[in-house]
């Protein structure tokens, strides 16, 4: 949402008294998203270790998909920090805050897709986390027991 209204608003520029509206609407949306996102990175932490094996497939896939959606909370924040301090009366949005605000988007596709191939090729989160005696050194994950899908790579 934040990216829709940073290009509306670049797109008026400062001739157009709408286009500080839709920054700030850039700004509030990226503020709700961002602090969406610091729920969503502190509980995946936690479900990692309780839903993935050390050296595990499976947690190399997550932990490809924490460095990235981690990279995106580092842009939203800076976006954040210049759009609040910096440009706070800027009649549009500016060029470097709709650069990020574009970075942020982009890191959530990408981070996206990560999350996606947890869930639907490797089967992470699709069953309820093993206890301790399951997860013994001996034991297959979660998703080695699933049973696999005609046309999902695993």
């Amino acid at each position: 949402m934040a990216a829709v209204c940073d290009v509306v608003s670049t797109v008026g520029g400062d001739a157009h008294g709408w286009s500080q509206t839709w920054f700030k609407g850039g700004s509030y949306a990226l503020i709700v998203g961002t602090a969406i996102l610091l729920v969503a990175v502190a509980t995946g932490f936690v479900e990692r270790n309780r839903r993935t094996r050390p050296a595990s497939r499976e947690r190399e896939a997550v932990d490809r998909h924490a460095v990235v959606m981690s990279l995106m909370g580092v842009v939203c924040v800076a976006d954040l920090i210049l759009r609040n301090g910096h440009y706070e009366t800027a009649g549009h949005t500016p060029v470097v805050v709709l650069v990020l605000t574009l970075a942020a988007l982009g890191l959530t596709v990408v981070g996206g897709e990560f999350g996606g191939r947890l869930v639907y090729r490797l089967g992470v989160a699709t069953a309820p986390a093993p206890s301790d005696s399951e997860r013994g050194a001996g034991s297959s994950t979660r998703a080695d027991a699933l049973p696999s899908s005609p046309g999902v790579a695993r």
